[in-house]
């Protein structure tokens, strides 16, 4: 977990170095190591290279961060985990130490679609490629 100091963020990482002493001129030395930082959807990171103490060690495989990261975090269910308007006010509020004012976050659309993948055999699953051929049940073929 990489934590800055002063920080009210943070993000999880993968340690890949260790030391940077056998950098080349120019990197900032010291005490420091290498973070990959995973991009949510995996379309890319960003390597970061941080004074050890930033990094806190946590119990997660390298796996299951990876697999988090492809999905962005996304809460159990398939569901964002929206704030409420109920949650927005309380945490807006300067009692609460929010600020004054915030915009609170849209509530979800009402669909008749199911918010998980169909089950059917003709639905593609979500590591499926778009042009993978499918075959139509018995019952359903012309």
């Amino acid at each position: 977990m990489l934590r800055p100091p002063g920080g009210e963020w943070e993000a999880v990482g993968l340690v890949t170095r260790p030391t940077v002493a056998d950098l080349p001129a120019g990197f900032l030395r010291g005490d420091r190591v290498a973070v990959y930082l995973p991009m949510g959807y995996m379309i890319g990171g960003y390597t970061v290279f941080v004074p050890r103490d930033w990094v806190t060690p946590i119990d997660l495989s390298v796996e299951e961060a990876m697999r988090s990261s492809l999905i962005a975090w996304m809460g159990p269910g398939g569901q964002a985990g929206l704030l409420r308007r109920a949650e927005v006010s309380q945490t807006a509020s300067p009692a609460a130490g929010g600020p004054a004012h915030t915009t609170p976050a849209p509530e979800p659309a009402a669909t008749s679609t199911p918010a998980t993948p169909s089950s059917s055999p003709t639905a593609p699953t979500p590591c499926e490629p778009a042009n993978a051929a499918r075959t139509m049940p018995r019952e359903s073929r012309p």
